[in-house]
């Protein structure tokens, strides 16, 4: 059902989700898919029944529905009171907030069955981001976590996802791009990388404020001795011209896809569009 009310009048949508959840809740549905939707807090309501009584549903897919922190609130009352093993959690550009991600956080905390967290781009600050990290290092299963483009950084948030990095030995993607993490904190994320990283396949690291050359090499030759890591984003970022070419080439003997564009080289494409 992603993408299928646009268009349709905001008092539409909820009864016409409702009609649709409220024929499958007797069916055996694994996945509902209903991202892109409109859904807003108010349609919340149209899914609870489903999410309380739909035992076989592992996947939710429901990013890009304007939930705001008090739907998301909704939401996860009804996931715990449900009884799922939720496997995949797609609710990335929803705009959580802290209060949204706590909420979340009780799921995570109580399921403890994630394989498959994203929360991108949902405004999450210091709080809600403690909260989140303290419930995700729970889910020891995980395979692939997006916490992009929210707020991880300073000491707490940086040691609970070493923690989360150290315990979830199946870890495949990471994906914490636009955390404007910074050189000290990235430099902790990657030593433990090197020794508890060896599940991971895909790294995204843009846009993070990393400056200092020399730590960005020790990344980079963390991410070399990675033994099945096949994609590595870590464009927007400091990096100098001598560094992307050097490790670009290295990179590219390995077998592994790489965009290490610095800030400098977007600021010269900029000039040229000029």
């Amino acid at each position: 059902m992603s993408d299928m009310f646009v268009g349709r009048l905001k008092t539409e949508v909820p009864n016409s989700i409702e009609l649709i959840t409220n024929t499958l809740t007797s069916k055996k549905i694994a996945e509902l898919n209903i991202s892109d939707n409109a859904l807003g807090p108010i349609g919340v309501a149209s899914i609870e029944g489903f999410l309380k009584n739909g035992k076989s549903l592992r996947r939710l897919l429901i990013s890009n529905n304007g939930l705001g922190p008090e739907g998301a609130e909704k939401l996860c009352e009804a996931l715990i009171a449900g009884e799922n093993n939720l496997e995949v959690l797609e609710i990335g550009r929803n705009r959580l907030e802290n209060k949204g991600a706590k909420a979340l956080a009780k799921v995570l905390g109580e399921k403890k069955t994630f394989i498959k967290l994203n929360v991108q781009q949902n405004g999450i600050k210091k709080d809600g981001t403690i909260e989140l990290l303290k419930s995700i290092r729970h889910n020891t299963n995980l395979e692939e976590l997006y916490l992009n483009d929210n707020w991880v950084k300073g000491e707490e948030a940086i040691e609970l996802l070493k923690d989360i990095i150290q315990g979830c030995k199946k870890l495949k993607v990471l994906n914490l791009s636009d955390n404007n993490i910074g050189d000290t904190s990235t430099r902790r994320l990657f030593e433990t990388l090197a020794t508890h990283g060896d599940s991971l396949e895909a790294l995204y690291y843009n846009y993070n404020e990393i400056e200092q050359q020399d730590i960005i090499k020790e990344c980079l030759e963390i991410v070399l001795k990675l033994p099945k890591v096949k994609v590595v984003e870590m464009e927007g970022n400091g990096i100098s011209k001598e560094i992307v070419e050097e490790y670009g080439e290295r990179l590219k003997e390995n077998g592994v896809e790489f965009r290490l564009r610095g800030d400098d080289e977007d600021e010269e494409d900029e000039d040229e569009d000029k």
